[in-house]
């Protein structure tokens, strides 16, 4: 009979009565909150072939009671908080296939008294607290498949024996103190497949060439010892190798001609001091792979990228700057145009812009509409008023001044607005914004245009800094509604215009 209460919500203790269940083979009880110590009772039961009670809470150490479960095959304790040392009298489970006790708090050495479950293929004692060596008797477990001791305080050697377990799938030995050399036996592990994993230990010495062999395995981690010398050449036979780590070591020389190892991380092999080829670089007359990664020379290189990408970006927006202003001084945008008849621009819809002429000036446009007064207007727009101008020339011209409601729309928007918003209730939005606003600021350095706290607020440092913000969130920055400036033939504002798409992207400048 199996009673299987996996992955619940149960806790407490396991009662007492479930010895009642003569039955009963195996029992699965992981995944819960159970807690108590271990159920010793179990072993009355004269069936039960499994226990399986991690991961819970369960505590304590593994009573001596535990070697009268004669039929147990499998045990598994994992994931609790058992403690003391493993009682000799496991050594009694002769029929033990799969032991599991990783992650608890177990200290002391392996009795060598589990070395008589000879029928054992599984053996898991990872993050523990086992010291000493590892016991040489282990190769005598010719069945055993996966030999897990990981994450413990194990010191000495690497038992050479270990290569005699012909059946051994995954060998994992990283997170100790183990020195000495890497036993060129472990190339003897035919059927290894899943792993090798030697990585943080205190090993010295060569990689040993007959780690070639193991043409099955996946992965192999050495990275974090002392390993000196070239990467074997015969580790081109690892056909099957989907991973490896080398870091941190003393090896030098070329990496092997292994198409894994060309397409690798350069993490894979950083602190070594003179690895090279793949993604190390090639190896004539190139300098080492020093001990410790090349971060700085790969940020160098990133901010060497960076600084040209800048100058050729600033090169370039300093010949266009040149170029217009070139071509508005030698050909003037005429964004004003004569009235033939009054009817040809009085559409209430009409929204073209009309930019004065040379030969006027601002206050031209004042005294000729009487400061704009409504008995001017000849048409109103979506985004301004157009109003008839008699200039003393007798020229008749109409002036778009653009609406302050729309200004104030704008300013009363919270600085946390995005531009992308702000894009789909104002109109197009173009990517020359910073560029326009920096021409602004270099016109008016340059006397072509007169403006009032327009530099201040729309310069290109404003324009980069604030509307990134402080929370690197776009935004429109608020532009103050008593704004005002007098245009003397500025045809980069008009130029501005075109290049964003739309006026209403520059609403705090009032323009007449």
């Amino acid at each position: 009979m199996l009673l299987n209460l996996e992955s619940n919500k149960l806790y407490g203790n396991i009662p007492g009565g479930i010895i009642n269940c003569i039955s009963l083979q195996q029992l699965r009880l992981s995944g819960n909150r159970l807690t108590g110590s271990f159920p010793s009772d179990l072993c009355k039961l004269p069936n039960l072939t499994a226990i399986e009670l991690g991961p819970n809470k369960f505590s304590g150490p593994i009573p001596q009671e535990v070697e009268k479960c004669q039929k147990l095959q499998r045990l598994d304790l994992s994931g609790n908080q058992f403690t003391s040392e493993l009682p000799k009298e496991i050594g009694n489970l002769s029929q033990l296939v799969s032991f599991n006790v990783s992650s608890n708090l177990f200290t002391g050495r392996i009795p060598p008294e589990i070395l008589h479950c000879k029928g054992l293929q599984r053996l898991d004692l990872g993050w523990n607290r086992f010291i000493d060596a590892i016991p040489i008797e282990l190769g005598t477990l010719s069945l055993l498949e996966r030999l897990i001791v990981s994450e413990n305080m194990f010191s000495g050697n690497i038992p050479a024996a270990l290569g005699k377990l012909s059946h051994l799938t995954e060998l994992q030995m990283g997170g100790n103190l183990l020195s000495g050399e890497i036993p060129k036996e472990l190339g003897d592990f035919a059927g290894l497949q899943i792993a090798m994993n030697l990585s943080c230990n205190n090993l010295t010495g060569r990689i040993p060439p007959e780690l070639g062999n193991l043409i099955l395995l996946e992965y192999l981690l050495l990275n974090n010892n002392h390993l000196s010398g070239e990467i074997p050449r015969t580790f081109v036979n690892l056909s099957s190798l989907l991973g490896c780590d080398f870091s941190f070591n003393d090896l030098t020389g070329p990496l092997p001609s292994v198409q894994l190892f060309q397409n690798m991380s350069i993490s894979s092999f950083i602190g070594n001091k003179g690895l090279c080829g793949g993604p190390l670089g090639n190896c004539s007359g190139s300098t080492p792979f020093d001990k410790i990664p090349s971060v700085r020379s790969s940020d160098a290189s990133q901010g060497k990228v960076i600084t040209v990408v800048a100058a050729v970006i600033g090169g370039v927006s300093l010949v266009l700057i040149v170029a217009i202003l070139y071509v508005m001084k030698r050909h003037p945008v005429e964004m004003a145009v004569s009235l033939q008849e009054d009817n040809d621009i009085s559409s209430p819809g009409s929204d073209i812009y009309f930019h004065p002429k040379e030969g006027f000036t601002f206050q031209d446009l004042v005294e000729a509409t009487n400061n704009f007064h409504d008995n001017y207007v000849i048409g109103r727009g979506g985004v301004g008023t157009v109003y008839k101008a008699v200039l003393r020339s007798t020229q008749i011209i109409a002036v778009k001044k653009l609406a302050s409601n729309r200004e104030a729309k704008v300013i009363d928007m919270p600085q946390s607005k995005s531009l992308s918003a702000v894009a789909g209730s104002y109109g197009y939005i173009a990517p020359g914004l910073t560029v326009c606003v920096g021409f602004l600021e270099i016109l008016d350095l340059f006397g072509s245009y007169s403006l009032l706290r327009l530099t201040e607020d729309l310069s290109m440092p404003y324009s980069l800094n604030r509307i990134l913000g402080d929370h690197t969130r776009s935004h429109l920055p608020g532009i103050p509604r008593d704004r005002s400036f007098v245009p003397v033939n500025t045809q980069m504002v008009a130029w501005c215009y075109t290049l964003l798409g739309s006026l209403e992207i520059f609403l705090g400048l009032t323009i007449a």
